[in-house]
């Protein structure tokens, strides 16, 4: 192969990599309720097609951002609580 050829392949599996956890977490974030199965495909989808090493890479990407929001939704709820509580 030659060294564009490489270069391509790399640098479009490098780009699915980090497309595929962000289009998943853009669908969960959305809050409307259908998104959330939209999202879930299309990462399906895009890791079917990445080589097993990158896609536990891509994996790895996205359960990182989704604990993330996780963390974020119950620190603002327990902030808003903590609010309310005062008040």
């Amino acid at each position: 192969m030659s060294t564009l050829t490489l270069a391509v392949l790399y640098g479009y599996t490098g780009l699915m990599a980090l497309v595929a956890p962000y289009l998943l977490l853009a669908c969960l974030c959305s809050g409307r309720w259908w998104m959330w199965p939209v999202g879930v495909g299309f990462f399906v989808v895009i890791l079917t097609f990445l080589p097993p090493p990158v896609a536990l890479f891509s994996c790895y990407f996205a359960v990182g951002g989704a604990g993330l929001l996780l963390l974020n939704r119950l620190w603002q709820t327990v902030r808003r609580y903590q609010q309310q509580r005062s008040a």
